[in-house]
């Protein structure tokens, strides 16, 4: 447990700095010393920077589907996805400007079709067309997210359940 906390420390800690600095100027140096460990300590965590933000991804997703109510409840799991988005869009688009855009666009690609697939095969079961389902499902709730994050949106659940009904309404809700 001390290391889950260790962790989320770090992330807390790294999240702090890319609010004042861009993501290309922060060390792992920077992100030991505010958290009071070694540069040892960090990599006991996490490999580097880039598996770093894969964790704070992960774990945005993963607290995405914990707000649902019950499990397969995709309206709310997909409310707080959008949420996260626009809660987080500054730190975003920070990322996407980051040397590594290319790594952390594909990070953010298998985060959200792994989101994606849990949600259909948690409806569904698997299935030989639950990748082809998962593509589709993907590339719809993906733009829609960045098209939100782009503008101002007032009703989150309204946002979640349009994109449901958008996207085909069928397997994921």
């Amino acid at each position: 447990m001390q290391n889950k906390g260790m962790k989320y420390k770090i992330a807390a800690v790294f999240l702090d700095l890319v609010k004042r600095k861009n993501i290309d100027k922060i060390t792992v140096k920077d992100i030991s010393e505010a958290c009071g460990i070694t540069r040892q300590g960090f990599y006991y965590h996490f490999e580097d920077i880039l598996d770093l933000m894969e964790w704070i991804l992960k774990s945005n997703f993963e607290k995405s589907l914990e707000k649902s109510p019950e499990k397969g409840d995709s309206v709310k799991a997909v409310e707080e996805l959008i949420r996260i988005s626009i809660d987080k869009a500054d730190i975003i688009n920070k990322f996407l400007k980051y040397k590594e855009r290319e790594a952390v666009e594909r990070i953010t690609i298998k985060t959200i079709r792994d989101f994606v697939k849990e949600c259909i095969e948690e409806r569904e079961g698997a299935s030989p067309e639950t990748d082809v389902l998962t593509d589709f499902y993907f590339f719809g709730i993906a733009g829609a997210i960045t098209g939100i994050c782009g503008r101002e949106v007032s009703d989150i659940m309204g946002s979640a359940e349009a994109l449901i009904k958008i996207i085909g309404k069928s397997y994921i809700e």
